[in-house]
């Protein structure tokens, strides 16, 4: 029997420590669903020590946290004998607010110009105001969102993927995702230049992405993370399509109780329509929690209590 211990990080929303009064459930169990301690305790880092774990499933622990008017949030984490291991969860409120860096378009331009460059519209002031009012600035996330992942790939292929998007057309009531325009609470389409395909398709980047389809390349999946993977589909006309899923394997997630409400009514409906403020979460944590990651992905918003 070997022993190991966990160090818990709780964050909020805006991605600070968690600060929030009350005391936090933390329940930790081995690969076998065993619980291997529970309880109620303060603070934003806790700290385990002496876990039990034998090699094979054992080694993986869940790790599940519960506060008083927020989400629960969880965790898996491959544990090693004598080792601290860093756990980093992201508590959101049950009923979260999107509040944005960036309310205007002018700041937008200031701040990332890279992105500004590639909105457009014929009153485009205008246009990022609807967007950021139109479904409470959840599409306007989803962007942030895709784009930060984005990012994050780019820096692990050493090669700017952004300036191959030449425009995204802001657009807060578009027809519809079959028009492959514009910009939605669960994905965008962007206008892309050929060479894009090519970087991404890359012998560099086949550790990163896989064709969602056996010997096609037209549709890609991240596979650096279990939860919060880009998805890129490319459509004729140079249009790429850009979304991020919850889970990279269904079949194979141990979801317990901490899958979010909305998420659980989405895996009864294919059809249903992922929450960008869920992926953000996930994909937060998933980025924190992994080992060798150069991805910090941290878009200019926070989730704050309605």
């Amino acid at each position: 029997m070997a022993l190991c211990s966990l160090s818990v990080h709780l964050y909020d929303g805006a991605r600070r420590l968690f600060s929030a009064p009350g005391d936090r459930l933390i329940t930790i169990r081995n690969g076998r669903a065993r619980t291997l301690r529970s309880g109620f305790f303060s603070g934003s880092i806790v700290r385990f020590s002496e876990l039990p774990f034998d090699d094979g499933p054992d080694n993986t622990f869940q790790i599940i946290v519960s506060a008083k008017d927020h989400q629960q949030a969880g965790a898996f984490q491959r544990v090693s004998p004598g080792k601290n291991h860093d756990v980093h969860l992201m508590l959101v409120p049950k009923r979260p607010t999107v509040e944005f860096e960036y309310p205007t378009l002018s700041r937008l331009q200031g701040a990332d110009p890279v992105l500004a460059a590639k909105l457009k519209a014929d009153n485009l002031p205008q246009a990022y105001e609807q967007l950021l009012a139109c479904e409470s600035g959840l599409p306007l996330l989803c962007l942030y969102n895709g784009i930060e992942a984005l990012r994050s790939l780019q820096s692990e292929l050493e090669t700017d993927l952004l300036q191959h998007i030449q425009r995204i057309e802001v657009a807060p009531r578009p027809a519809g995702p079959a028009t492959r325009r514009g910009i939605y609470r669960d994905r965008f389409f962007a206008h892309v230049t050929p060479a894009l395909r090519h970087a991404l398709t890359s012998e560099s980047a086949h550790s990163l992405l896989k064709p969602v389809t056996f010997d096609r390349d037209d549709n890609l999946k991240e596979i650096r993370y279990h939860e919060a993977n880009l998805e890129l589909t490319f459509h004729e006309g140079n249009i790429l399509e850009v979304d991020l899923d919850y889970y990279r394997d269904l079949g194979a997630h141990f979801f317990l109780e901490v899958v979010p409400n909305k998420l659980g009514s989405a895996l009864g409906r294919p059809d249903a329509v992922t929450d960008p403020r869920t992926a953000y979460a996930l994909r937060w944590m998933a980025s924190r929690n992994a080992s060798r990651s150069r991805d910090h992905f941290a878009p200019p918003v926070a989730l704050t209590r309605g």
